[in-house]
């Protein structure tokens, strides 16, 4: 925090020798001090897999955060960074159905439980509409858009489409149609033919090795958020608002 100190009433009492003309002796009577906050800049990198509902209903959370946090803190401004995971790498190209992804995967049917109810019921208090008639997919295409999207500063705007066209429209986000599709209505440039070529194929992988060695992410989705000096606080899975404004505070008072 810097600060301004303003006269409101002073008296003259000579000018300096031998010093710039105008350099004046005042003696301050009454003056008022001005704080003012230094721009905070609060980094998120969220790693997510874009099959994960949680990661969906996180990134609602976290929205929610932020903009309450910004309402009282209008020096505070977030930068948020999205990061491939697998959570299903050997997954077959053309999909496998959601109930017996789950039924393979944990042994019992979970997309009948409570677990899901509770799911289902978390999208809807923030505003999303779960289609049940979903597939599973590979990801490795749509965090490809999503890597290619940061160089034109609208990766936050694609992977709000990509949640939408999977979670909700129930879309085939391994379809190379429909990831062009989705980069054309933000108005990427060059989507189709990067989509169409096997540029950062391999980068993926290795983005996704460094979450697990680096920060040692185990699932998703987790948020690293940071500050001056790289201070941090890490949150793993769908956490409320709550937590995110304990880790905002948590980062400015570091500044």
């Amino acid at each position: 925090t810097n600060y301004i100190v303003i006269a409101q009433k002073a008296e003259f009492i000579g000018i300096l020798p031998n010093c710039l003309p105008g350099l004046l002796i005042l003696r301050i009577i009454n003056f008022t001090i001005w704080f003012v906050m230094e721009d905070q800049q609060i980094k998120i990198k969220v790693v997510s897999d874009n099959v994960c509902p949680w990661c969906f209903i996180g990134k609602k959370n976290l929205e929610r955060a932020m903009d309450t946090y910004s309402k009282e803190n209008d020096n505070v401004n977030f930068k948020v960074e999205w990061y491939p995971y697998f959570l299903n790498p050997n997954m077959r190209e053309e999909g496998q159905d959601l109930r017996e992804h789950l039924l393979e995967k944990y042994g019992t049917d979970v997309a009948n439980s409570s677990v899901t109810d509770r799911l289902y019921s978390m999208g809807k208090e923030v505003g999303i509409e779960f289609a049940k008639n979903r597939k599973i997919y590979p990801t490795l295409d749509s965090h490809r858009l999503v890597h290619f999207a940061k160089a034109q500063d609208k990766e936050n705007e694609v992977i709000e489409h990509i949640f939408h066209k999977y979670f909700e429209e129930a879309e085939n986000i391994n379809d190379i149609n429909v990831l062009i599709t989705i980069g054309n209505s933000i108005g990427l440039e060059g989507v189709e033919e990067y989509l169409r070529s096997n540029e950062d194929v391999e980068m993926i992988p290795q983005l996704v090795n460094t979450s697990r060695n680096t920060y040692r992410v185990r699932g998703v989705p987790h948020f690293i958020i940071s500050g001056k000096d790289n201070y941090s606080v890490q949150l793993s899975g769908a956490q409320s608002p709550s937590f995110f404004l304990s880790a905002f505070s948590k980062i400015s008072n570091n500044f």
